[in-house]
């Protein structure tokens, strides 16, 4: 009887609690509401709307912020709670109709670009709580927000700090306030839709070539969360479809043109940056990410067509992958991919010394820099019989030994050449028979100091 008792009170109580959550969670029916109560609604709302767009702002802004954040009523008054509907859904409508209308602000008192930056603040104010209580809304804010960044022709992401006249300052608060919702969506990619993360990450890499020097660094990092957010919470399936849509976003665009270069900047970069945090991600997907990334950095730098630039930051992301192997690869299929990026990486790097390219030979600098780097790695990494580079050794030897004769071959004597020999060829280590550049680092000291003797007995 006790238990049978018990029972029926737990069920009773779940009832009430399902229908006291209901109330909460349904909709309220807007058209309970009279033209007249519409109309009441609108001249309160609008009249905040006037004040966004003048200097004394900030009790209208909180107002709207207000509205938009409040969560589902658990009113018992139907009418009430349509009427804070409708007022939710006005002001929510009448936000988003400003970022993307200049027509329709310039019909409120103020100025209308203003009005525009106050509403992507509030708007982006309340993005979180919208994610929470009204999800629906939260995908319309940045289905407006992309909108807005997608039709920026008329001015570009910039920062503008350096001028002071009006007009600068209200294109840098715009470009602050649209990067703002875009460095939130970033910070709440596990929280959103994935429809909204990968639009809102596509939507901004996108509009990267729109960015000037100062505000080209904060677009970077904010693409670069995305990653870092979705791997720090192993949300594994929406990172790697971050991953593809970097990848498809950057495969119309061409790497022979310059005027791509902006663009491809920020992918190589995005690249490195994945790159580096990949070893957090199971092996599978670490080693199908990596390669992508290595294959279309090896394709770029290697193609002669493509403008030089771009084809240095392809080499820019060799580069730092070298750099990124400690040597210790303890997975067998880790290090078979490292093997092999690593050699196909040394022979592009000898490949590209000896092209001809024009300008300042920029490109024969960056590859003249990167086989410098491969070679410190192999030569250390050997010397301290780390499985990477001992693995390389036994079967590509030969090929970092020519490696090593091309770099010598294009190195200018000077004081800091002998800087970057120290690593490579560095005179203690040469004394142990087992070091990789045995042979040729005493070669080349006693061929280089027997031409400095002579010199000093003429």
């Amino acid at each position: 009887i006790f238990v049978h008792s018990l029972i029926s009170v737990i069920l009773g109580y779940i009832n009430y609690l399902i229908l006291y959550l209901n109330m909460g969670i349904n909709t309220p029916d807007i058209e309970l509401l009279s033209d007249k109560t519409r109309q009441s609604e609108q001249r309160y709302a609008n009249s905040d709307f006037d004040k966004l767009g003048q200097q004394d702002f900030q009790h209208s802004r909180n107002t709207l912020q207000n509205i938009l954040i409040v969560s589902p009523s658990v009113e018992k008054d139907e009418l009430f709670n349509a009427q804070l509907e409708y007022r939710h859904q006005y002001t929510l409508q009448t936000l988003l109709t400003f970022v993307n209308s200049e027509e329709q602000s310039k019909k409120f008192e103020g100025d209308p670009v203003l009005r525009e930056i106050k509403a992507m603040e509030i708007l982006t104010f309340a993005y979180p709580k919208l994610l929470e209580n009204h999800p629906d809304d939260a995908l319309l804010v940045a289905k407006g927000l992309c909108t807005k960044l997608e039709n920026q022709k008329e001015f570009p992401l910039a920062d503008y700090s350096y001028k002071r006249d009006k007009e600068s300052e209200q294109k840098r608060d715009r470009t602050y306030a649209i990067l703002k919702f875009f460095e939130i969506t970033s910070d709440f990619a596990n929280l959103q839709s994935e429809e909204i993360t990968i639009n809102t990450f596509k939507t901004l890499l996108q509009s990267v070539n729109k960015t000037d020097f100062l505000s080209f660094s904060r677009v970077r990092d904010i693409l670069a969360s995305y990653f870092d957010t979705t791997a720090k919470k192993r949300n594994y399936p929406v990172f790697e479809d971050l991953v593809k849509t970097l990848f498809t976003t950057m495969a119309p665009l061409h790497p022979s043109g310059e005027e791509n270069e902006i663009s491809f900047n920020s992918a190589t970069q995005l690249y490195k940056h994945i790159y580096n945090i990949s070893e957090e991600l199971p092996i599978p997907m670490q080693l199908n990410i990596r390669k992508q990334i290595i294959d279309r950095a090896l394709a770029v730098a290697s193609n002669s067509l493509n403008f030089e630039r771009i084809r240095g930051h392809y080499l820019w992301v060799l580069s730092n992958v070298i750099s990124k192997n400690r040597g210790w690869a303890h997975d067998p299929r880790v290090l078979k991919q490292e093997i092999s990026f690593h050699v196909k990486t040394l022979e592009i790097a000898k490949s590209l010394l000896v092209e001809k390219t024009s300008g300042k030979n920029e490109l024969q600098k960056t590859s003249f820099d990167l086989l410098k780097n491969l070679l410190e790695q192999y030569a250390n990494g050997v010397f301290r019989e780390e499985d990477t580079w001992v693995a390389i050794s036994k079967k590509h030897d030969p090929k970092f030994k020519k490696g090593l004769k091309l770099y010598l071959e294009n190195l200018t004597i000077k004081d800091d050449a002998f800087e970057s020999l120290e690593e490579i060829l560095n005179v203690k280590n040469l004394r142990n028979p087992e070091h990789p550049f045995h042979k040729e680092g005493i070669i080349f000291y006693d061929k280089y100091f027997s031409e400095e003797a002579k010199k000093l007995e003429q």
